[in-house]
């Protein structure tokens, strides 16, 4: 049988073969995947376009291409939607999965499921003997339902629903198996030139179809095609990478106009200032910058077209920087969205929380529940000691956790403040009575160099830190903390600003080695050769919990955006969308409140030695492998260098969730532990992807040493449009004719003149 995924590539639909109901079943149930149907089925049509698309009844043609495929597979695949105003819509609906499955031996059942909208999709043996249309005719009598006529086509594509049993009826490992495709090309070369012919094709077909719209449109009085002048956006099915002309250049505005269009008095200066960033969109041509760059307020016509041409005497060695700018944000935008949330707002948190968490919570409103949920896993983890974990790689962790609260200013970031102090409460108490004593023995033992002092008492521990501290004192109270049962040092602050003050230095860098040291529990501390100095090393526990506006975090942590320090840090955030602008109406922490959260903190103190969770590491293992899939999806390194810490992050707030709940697994923690991962690293990229990508562009620019090899840098099917892009790209005159024909001389590459490409052949440029 056959199961195929279906995604966009460079705006051709291209197929890839599931080969196992793991992978199957990953696919279906991804953070992503489940907001996606929900959002669907509230109404969200760009919900559902997101959702993972399959297909079940056919192979695909020569390179994987979806268009074209000749040979049908040994399943079919039917859509079953019924219309929601029939009076028996809802017997229907609950009725018909009882009935397919138990007709499944009959049918040659493989998949049944719930649509994301109003039915189902309907996955069968092929009878060989039958066409497609005749298969799906004989299913639909035998089920008695009628199937969607617009869906007859071996190339229909199933928007895909959740692995869950309410959306998952029915499925059968035969699904998986057989039906392979086959390569049937007589060699690697042969196969790329029959791939580089069909997508030539498709993509001549496309070019056409516009060209002809273009001419019906934009047709001059003398009879003769010119560009189409209008005041018009640009065409939504046209564009660059993927993005079409109009998100481009109104993304181009947003960062360099305010978001405002171009108006009388500026519209021609933008005009060209647009235009020149557009060019090497389009590789400055004339006619195509014209097509997509519109003519604003009434610019005259002429003036208009002088403007644009004008701005192709600019050739660039590289791309301009503003338009590398905007093509950074859209990518940081569309990744953003890929991560269940949207480029405002951010992946919606579960509704069903464990209940350490629920009752957390409890007590601020619905816009602060997420920050909340976050902020308080560093004081609940400050509560273990001599406590280890062991990771999916092996290595042992240990529970530290560092927030960052990121909000804008006066939007309810102190909403954390109440549930950390109650859940610090019972620690905050056995250090008042420890700095009594060490105030008692300073008080007895003041500094002299004629009197020899009292040893300190070992058994002071004082874990929640001040936050205006010298070296010496950060590093005494860690001696102190690691001598006392390898306890953690706690500190909350307002603003990130101040978390300079944990060390003598005050600057960021000193800190960065801290939360360096502190999320690998490092040895920490200080040579010093004075008797009374404090002297040693110790590992490192600090757990911490600090805010920040969005402009004040993008300063401090720039320069450290790379060295490691951000990806080891948990962010949250607080949206202004998410607020309603009126006051929050907090609930009241009484008595009560405090007596329900002992447990909780109780079973914290108690715990000890090493703890393991095979249901959190095997989530993990899917986790870290759904993050490196989005990475892949969207080219961004940037992403999955982030996500890697970010999945130690979730797998620590794991276990202290399952410490929490009596070492007792739950659907809710898994729950959590998921979307606590994909809402850190949304506002990884939100607030720093931008940065994070420029800070790894310069970081890889500088370790790259010797020649470039171009030949290296080119697709395997590659245009002469392509070559000379690249050329410039990398700081090379646009013509270099001479090479590619030493190439071709080298048997290096073959010229397709059908394609009007070059291909590469298995030789490799030495």
């Amino acid at each position: 049988m056959t199961c195929f995924r279906i995604q966009n590539v460079m705006g051709i639909k291209m197929m890839h073969l599931v080969k196992s109901r793991e992978e199957y079943l990953r696919l279906r149930n991804s953070g992503n995947q489940i907001a996606n149907v929900s959002e669907a089925r509230n109404g969200n049509s760009d919900a559902k376009r997101n959702l993972v698309q399959m297909n079940y009844s056919c192979l695909p043609a020569s390179g994987g291409l979806l268009r074209g495929a000749t040979r049908q597979s040994n399943s079919v695949g039917m859509d079953l939607d019924f219309d929601p105003t029939r009076p028996d819509y809802d017997q229907l609906m609950a009725e018909l999965p009882a009935k397919v499955i138990g007709m499944k031996d009959e049918l040659g059942l493989l998949m049944l499921e719930r649509s994301a909208t109003k039915g189902f999709h309907v996955v069968f043996r092929r009878r060989t003997e039958m066409s497609q249309v005749e298969n799906l005719e004989w299913a639909s009598r035998l089920i008695g339902v009628e199937f969607d006529k617009g869906a007859k086509d071996i190339t229909r594509v199933f928007y895909t629903t959740t692995a869950s049993a309410d959306d998952l009826l029915f499925l059968d490992d035969e699904l998986f198996t057989g039906g392979e495709p086959t390569d049937e090309s007589p060699s690697a070369v042969q196969a790329l030139l029959e791939k580089s012919r069909a997508r030539t094709a498709q993509l001549k077909a496309a070019a056409q179809q516009a060209a002809d719209g273009q001419a019906a449109d934009g047709q001059a009085a003398d009879g003769q095609a010119s560009p189409v002048v209008s005041t018009k956006t640009p065409s939504a099915s046209e564009g660059y990478l993927g993005f079409a002309w109009k998100q481009i250049i109104d993304k181009y505005f947003e960062l360099y106009n305010n978001g405002k269009e171009p108006s009388a008095g500026n519209r021609n200066t933008l005009t060209f200032e647009l235009s020149q960033a557009l060019a090497p969109l389009v590789d400055y041509n004339a006619d195509r910058l014209l097509a997509i760059v519109p003519r604003y307020d009434s610019l005259p016509e002429q003036e208009w077209r002088t403007t644009v041409t004008n701005a192709l005497q600019k050739r660039w060695k590289t791309m301009p920087r503003r338009t590398s700018e905007v093509m950074k944000a859209l990518k940081n935008e569309e990744l953003n969205n890929s991560l269940g949330g949207t480029a405002l707002l951010p992946p919606e948190m579960p509704k069903k929380l464990p209940p350490a968490l629920k009752l957390l919570t409890s007590k601020v409103p619905k816009p602060y529940k997420a920050c909340v949920a976050e902020g308080v896993f560093p004081a609940l983890a400050a509560h273990l000691h001599d406590v280890k974990f062991r990771y999916i790689d092996n290595t042992e962790r240990e529970a530290t956790l560092m927030a960052l609260l990121i909000a804008p200013m006066s939007t309810g970031k102190s909403s954390v403040n109440v549930p950390i102090n109650k859940v610090m409460a019972d620690i905050v108490e056995r250090d008042n009575i420890s700095r009594e004593r060490e105030m008692e023995w300073k008080r007895k033992n003041p500094s002299s160099k004629s009197k020899a002092r009292d040893p300190r008492p070992e058994d002071i521990c004082i874990q929640v830190l001040t936050s205006d501290l010298t070296n010496a004192a950060f590093n005494q109270r860690m001696f102190d903390a690691d001598r006392n049962g390898h306890r953690y040092l706690f500190l909350k602050t307002d603003e990130l600003d101040s978390m300079r003050n944990v060390t003598s230095q005050r600057s960021i860098q000193q800190l960065s080695v801290v939360v360096r040291n502190a999320f690998d529990n490092a040895e920490h501390g200080q040579e010093r050769v004075g008797a009374d100095s404090v002297t040693g090393k110790a590992p490192l526990r600090f757990n911490f919990h600090t805010s920040s506006t969005p402009n004040v975090a993008k300063a401090l942590l720039k320069n450290s955006s790379i060295d490691g320090t951000l990806s080891r840090l948990s962010v949250s955030s607080i949206e202004k969308q998410q607020t309603t602008g009126d006051i929050p109406k907090y609930g009241i922490y009484d008595d009560k409140f405090d007596a329900d959260l002992k447990p909780f903190i109780d079973l914290l103190n108690r715990a000890n030695g090493f703890i393991e969770c095979q249901q959190l590491n095997a989530l993990i293992e899917q986790l870290v492998v759904e993050s490196k899939d989005i990475a892949l999806q969207y080219d961004s390194e940037g992403y999955e260098l982030l996500s890697r810490r970010a999945c130690v992050i979730a797998f620590c707030k794991g276990m202290v969730l399952y410490i929490l709940n009596g070492c007792r697994w739950s659907k809710d923690i898994g729950d959590y532990v998921r979307w606590s991962l994909r809402y850190d690293l949304w506002c990884k990229m939100k607030y720093f992807g931008v940065i994070f990508e420029e800070e790894l562009d310069k970081e890889n620019k500088s370790l790259r040493e010797g020649m470039v090899s171009l030949y290296d840098l080119l697709p395997d099917t590659f245009t002469i449009d392509d070559y000379h892009r690249v050329r410039v790209l990398q700081g090379k005159s646009a013509d270099g004719m001479a090479t590619l024909r030493q190439w071709r001389h080298r048997s290096q590459i073959e010229y397709d003149s059908i394609g009007n490409v070059y291909v590469k052949t298995k030789r490799r440029a030495a």
